[in-house]
């Protein structure tokens, strides 16, 4: 995610197509498909807000578990029914019931941790790399 400001314009940059919000005398900008935004970068594009405060990486990884999760269950009714959980136990048990019968327990433990809600508990990029080297010699 990139982002830029001027005194007049606040610029969210991410993969994907736009959406413009305007706010008093702001234009904001968050780029990316609305569905696979991280929770926070959604919060701001639902309720108009102009002020984010966040770690950019851990919401790529985010979107990156929610492609996995679309990838692996082919499901779009399963990332709605993801997007509106609040609790983690909740959601981690609608990942298992979907895709523990198909993908290893290690894959579905990697989206999980990828899908926390609370940023700050959520897996980074270097944190998957050392899961995939650990679980998959």
């Amino acid at each position: 995610m990139f982002q830029f400001s001027t005194e007049m314009f606040t610029n969210y940059l991410i993969f994907g197509e736009a959406k413009e919000i305007k706010i008093s005398n702001k234009l904001n900008i968050l780029r990316g498909t609305e569905l696979y935004m991280s929770l926070i970068l959604y919060e701001v594009l639902k309720r108009d807000k102009s002020n984010v405060s966040h770690d950019s990486f851990k919401s790529d990884v985010f979107s990156l578990g929610f492609g996995f999760l679309y990838a692996a269950g082919l499901n779009f009714n399963l990332l709605y029914q993801a997007r509106d959980i609040t609790n983690n136990d909740t959601l981690n048990n609608i990942i298992n019931d979907h895709l523990l019968k198909v993908y290893s327990k290690n894959f579905v433990l990697l989206l999980s941790l990828m899908l926390k809600k609370d940023e700050s508990k959520r897996i980074d990029f270097k944190e998957i790399l050392e899961f995939i080297v650990k679980n998959y010699k």
